[in-house]
């Protein structure tokens, strides 16, 4: 597996949580002594199905097919990874939505289409990817990014498993302009009462990416702007400036939140960023009404390979990161790494 390039020394932000509620910070206060706790190293889980030396976690049996952009999710202590599979080999490849069951062993069950190209609305023009679920009193709710940057598209899970377009959630358009200019992609949503918050990533007109928000309620969305853009200033362990490792994109952020020890809700961000080429994975953080703080220690992921879309749960007492990790020649697969540095001082 090709995580042990950045496993001997890689620490983890802990406490990630699988739920789905919580609250984006926004732009006043609080920020400050962020819970930056439960560190731990990281160690391979390789329990994967291919018996090659450097196996992925998950790959599917045949070249015939990639495994793309994973999202995990908890629920009544059960844990699915669903994954985009590609098929390879004709010009216009061919996208599924995978749901696969992972026992508490993390050995992978069989794979279920549960979505095709064809279960998409006209204007995503037959192209859908970067899935993301989100747990509410009424069912999971799947979001997707459609068309080439067009926008997001959502589903509800049926009492038969099935998927829908949810009947009250509407499509999610890019708005052309500005930091959206190229396209929106990536979202990752918690529901906050009634209220749905929603990140995703945006590229400008250069493609050049960063991360927003919007919000629906009542049948309305509301846009209310960039919560994470690239950095533009870094230095050394010597306070010598440096080029930052996520100076010209950060995207593919997933959301999630925990409670402090001291019974104080902070939300959790990892993303990916980079500086032109390859994509590592970083950590922020954010008290409700606080802008989101970078990690001191990023990035927790990375360097010498290119990975994206991070997806954390928490899992049977284990801290498990998934992630897409892209390698030379144009293979891709899904990645998986635990912390097993202790248990966090947070709780949720």
């Amino acid at each position: 597996m090709n995580v042990h390039f950045w496993l001997r020394n890689l620490f983890l932000i802990s406490m990630l949580c699988a739920s789905g509620c919580g609250t984006l910070g926004t732009e006043d206060g609080g920020a400050d002594n962020l819970p930056f706790r439960g560190l731990g190293p990281y160690a391979p889980v390789d329990v994967g199905t291919n018996e090659e030396s450097n196996a992925w976690f998950l790959s599917p049996d045949t070249t015939d097919f990639l495994y793309l952009e994973p999202s995990a999710i908890v629920r009544e202590d059960a844990l699915t990874l669903y994954v985009v599979e590609e098929a390879q080999g004709s010009e216009k490849p061919t996208r599924r939505l995978l749901r696969i069951p992972l026992d508490a062993s993390l050995a992978p069950g069989d794979p279920e289409v549960i979505l095709t190209a064809g279960d998409l609305p006209v204007w995503a023009d037959d192209k859908f990817g970067t899935p993301a679920l989100c747990l509410h009193s009424d069912g999971l709710l799947l979001a997707l990014g459609v068309g080439d940057g067009a926008g997001l598209v959502f589903f509800g899970e049926g009492e038969d498993g099935v998927f829908r377009p949810h009947p009250d959630i509407d499509g999610f358009k890019a708005s052309g302009e500005n930091d959206e200019a190229g396209g929106i992609a990536s979202p990752s949503m918690v529901w906050v009462g009634d209220e749905l918050v929603m990140i995703y990533t945006a590229y400008d007109t250069d493609m050049d990416s960063s991360i927003r928000e919007a919000r629906w309620k009542n049948g309305a969305w509301t846009r209310l702007g960039t919560i994470l853009k690239p950095a533009n200033s870094c230095v050394d362990s010597g306070g010598e400036d440096i080029a930052c490792w996520d100076g010209v994109g950060v995207q593919d952020a997933e959301l999630r939140e925990a409670t402090t020890g001291a019974g104080n809700s902070v939300m959790r961000l990892f993303y990916a960023g980079h500086a032109g080429k390859k994509a590592s994975l970083g950590f922020a953080a954010a008290y409700p009404g606080g802008d989101f703080q970078r990690a001191t220690i990023n990035p927790v992921a990375g360097g010498k390979v290119d990975l994206r879309h991070p997806s954390s749960v928490l899992f049977l007492g284990r801290y498990l990161l998934f992630y897409e990790e892209r390698v030379t020649g144009g293979r891709r697969g899904i990645g998986l790494a635990e912390s097993k540095g202790g248990l966090p001082s947070e709780q949720y």
